[in-house]
C-alpha cells in the first residue's frame, strides 16, 4: 500500500489505479469505497485502461459515488476511442 502511494503522488497511474483497488477491497487499508472512487478517477483521467474500467463499474454499481448511467456511458466511449487509437 505504502509504493503504491509513493507512486501515485509522484504521478504514476498504475499506482493511482492500485490504491483505488486497495481502498475498495481493503488491501492493506481500511475499505473506503469514496477513495476508491477518487483514485479510480485520477487513474481514469490520466489515461490508465484499468482505472478507466473501475470508474465505469463505480458509475454503474454506485460505488463511492452515485450511479450514474451516463457518465459510465461516457467513460466507455472514451475507452473505446483510445482502444482504436492504440490499432
Amino acid at each position: 500500500f505504502y509504493w503504491y502511494q509513493q507512486a501515485a503522488q509522484n504521478g504514476k497511474t498504475y499506482g493511482m489505479y492500485s490504491l483505488g483497488y486497495c481502498y475498495q477491497y481493503a488491501v492493506g487499508t481500511t475499505k473506503d469505497n469514496e477513495k476508491a472512487f477518487y483514485w479510480y478517477q485520477k487513474a481514469a483521467e490520466a489515461r490508465n485502461m484499468d482505472g478507466m474500467n473501475n470508474l465505469i463499474r463505480c458509475y454503474r454499481k454506485g460505488i463511492g459515488t452515485k450511479k450514474n448511467w451516463k457518465e459510465a456511458w461516457r467513460w466507455s466511449k472514451k475507452v473505446a476511442e483510445i482502444t482504436v487509437e492504440s490499432e
